[in-house]
């Protein structure tokens, strides 16, 4: 799967380029079922936006006979950077702005399990906090790091999609749009 995103009238627009698995579009609150246990995971994630900031699951994706990994999931969630003694989430806003020719941000999180963001499973209540690292650029690409340890708070579950090795091919991209004008 290729995807860019591109900020249209300060929407986000992930442009997915469907090679194996048909994605649906559905609205987060009709996601609440279960599913599988999965494994504790770092899930490597795209952020988008500045005054309102979403994350982008970067998904993996496995061959129908292969065993199971934790990164076959289309993820996108609204957050909030904090973090005691400062504002991430400003340092955030003005790095991106003092940068305006890099587009690419991403967040290297601590371990946890993707699909309890959405799914209660052995939990009360959905994942709600973790922590991570926010890069300037792709921190597997030659990303700066520049804020460690950040809380992020997931205010709101866009999209989260498990992929289906077994999914036919749609005829048609599909889009989904998202973010606040």
């Amino acid at each position: 799967m290729k995807s860019s995103t591109t900020a249209v009238l300060g929407i986000s627009v992930i442009l997915l380029s469907v090679m194996h698995s048909f994605i649906p579009t559905r609205r987060a609150a009709s996601m609440k079922k279960q599913y599988p246990t999965d494994h504790h995971a770092t899930h490597n994630m795209l952020v988008v936006g500045e005054n309102t900031v979403y994350l982008s699951h970067l998904p993996m994706f496995q061959e129908v006979d292969a065993p199971p990994m934790p990164h076959r999931y289309q993820a996108i969630v609204e957050v909030a950077f904090h973090q005691q003694g400062s504002d991430p989430q400003n340092a955030y806003k003005k790095d991106r702005q003092g940068h305006s020719n890099i587009t690419v941000y991403t967040i290297n999180p601590a371990p946890f399990v993707l699909p309890a963001l959405v799914s209660s499973g052995q939990q009360d209540e959905p994942l709600r906090s973790f922590s991570g690292s926010l890069f300037r650029g792709h921190l597997e690409k030659g990303g700066k790091r520049i804020l460690m340890n950040i809380g992020v708070t997931v205010k709101q579950v866009v999209y989260f999609q498990k992929f289906d090795s077994l999914a036919k091919r749609p005829s048609q991209l599909e889009y989904l749009l998202f973010g606040r004008g």
